[in-house]
């Protein structure tokens, strides 16, 4: 009996997701099914399948998201804007020895779009997730912070955590202005995360994240240089915005 479309829909996302968690190193059938938790021939068999309508591309070594998948992405996140705030995020990550990353709210999900990870970054923590819930990230509760209470009320488990003391923790991060995190995911790490604001709005659509060892994430250390890098991205990306599309 053939699948339903949901649950090969499910599965092949399942295979990207894991792609793109392992980047900038490719990974092998092997290493998808166990990622994913599927049999082999089944990831094998959908990994060739993302291959033919380019949203894998093979390679010696393994797959990597293909440039299909870049495309379509950039229809939404035009490339203009992602071409002119990567300098200041590689900046960051070279200046801090941290991973340095862009995250989205999605649902009640944090999605990191942009990484840039430090040299000699071992491969584990190279393949750090790229989607978390928002509640257990310094960038999810910074834009988790900026929400009317009616959208957080309809948004987050209630089950899973302290509803009291997580708005408590969201207006002191509404406050002042930055959120962290220490070992909600990961015991051995921390981050920190401030708003990528837009002028006119009061929700923040993106948040601008350093992770590392969790004694490495010091605020008194750290916080200057992530508002200078967050101030600088927000300007360089309206003014890429606002430039004419070349036709």
């Amino acid at each position: 009996m053939p699948e339903p479309p949901d649950a090969v829909l499910a599965r092949a996302f399942a295979l990207l997701d894991a792609v793109a968690a392992a980047a900038p190193e490719p990974l092998g059938p092997s290493e998808l099914a166990l990622a994913t938790g599927l049999p082999k021939s089944t990831a094998f068999r959908l990994a060739r399948q993302l291959v033919a309508i380019g949203a894998l591309q093979p390679g010696k070594r393994g797959y990597r998201i293909g440039l299909r998948l870049y495309e379509l992405g950039n229809r939404h996140y035009p490339s203009g804007v992602k071409e002119a705030v990567q300098p200041y995020m590689a900046d960051l990550c070279r200046a801090t020895g941290l991973t340095v990353q862009a995250g989205l709210l999605d649902g009640a999900d944090v999605a990191f779009l942009d990484r840039h990870v430090p040299r000699g970054v071992g491969t584990a923590r190279r393949r750090a997730e790229i989607r978390v819930p928002a509640h257990l990230s310094a960038a999810g509760k910074v834009l988790l912070s900026s929400l009317p209470a009616r959208i957080l009320d309809g948004l987050l488990p209630r089950d899973e955590f302290d509803v009291d003391d997580l708005a408590e923790e969201l207006r002191r991060i509404r406050h002042d202005g930055f959120a962290l995190e220490y070992g909600a995911t990961d015991p051995t790490l921390g981050s920190l995360a401030v708003p990528l604001a837009t002028s006119g709005s009061r929700v923040f659509e993106s948040a601008l994240e350093l992770r590392g060892p969790r004694e490495a994430i010091r605020p008194d250390e750290l916080l200057s240089a992530a508002r200078l890098a967050a101030s600088t991205i927000t300007r360089v990306a309206a003014r890429a915005r606002a430039r004419p599309m070349r036709g």
